[in-house]
């Protein structure tokens, strides 16, 4: 008999609820027109076993660059079957989420998440995106720990290593007039090259 064959049973169960069905998702095509725009997939998902109120479950999150294609980033999609089995003692799930950042020095993260498939017959692609400039530093910063998260060890080598040159980047602008704050974001970069992600 299968593992969790048992699973088939607990809807039936007092103090039972099961939900699931399968989720498809997808990002439209995003036009890129200029040249300095990096695009990113960052997916969180989490689930499992949990007993009463302890732990149990699982958290996984990760940040990695796709490719441009001729000017765009591709339509994206993801599919899984999403579940919620809860009862008294024991309850299971599996969820996830993801959505494509766009990086462009100088600007705010554009985020696109993730959509119901179906409406991709509708809205397959995106006409035009609407950059917004920054000045500040530390909001250029803002949009970088977007990307590597203090503290986190989500994006992969070659995210964390473009990261760091941003950083080298910004400190290398403000060195002059504000040698502490350069200082400080060579410290960042030296750490984002030095880390290994799990």
């Amino acid at each position: 008999m299968p593992r969790f064959a048992f699973l088939i049973f607990l809807p039936f169960l007092p103090g039972c609820l099961a939900v699931g069905y399968p989720s498809i998702t997808y990002t439209p095509q995003l036009p890129i027109q200029e040249p300095d725009v990096r695009a990113f997939k960052s997916m969180s998902s989490g689930g499992g076993m949990s007993m009463v109120m302890t732990g149990g479950g699982w958290r996984r999150a990760s940040i990695e660059e796709i490719p441009l294609n001729q000017g765009c980033v591709e339509s994206h999609e993801d599919a899984y079957f999403h579940y919620l089995v809860g009862g008294i003692p024991v309850s299971f799930s599996e969820y996830r989420h993801w959505s494509i950042l766009l990086y462009r020095p100088g600007h705010e993260i554009i985020e696109i998440p993730s959509r119901w498939w179906g409406r991709k017959l509708f809205e397959a692609e995106v006409d035009r995106l609407e950059w917004k400039p920054v000045a500040s530093t530390q909001a250029q910063v803002k949009a970088l720990e977007t990307l590597c998260p203090p503290f986190e060890n989500r994006p992969t080598a070659g995210v964390r290593q473009f990261v760091a040159s941003e950083y080298e980047r910004l400190a290398a602008i403000i060195r002059a007039s504000s040698p502490r704050e350069s200082a400080n974001l060579l410290s960042t970069a030296m750490r984002l090259k030095e880390s290994r992600s799990e």
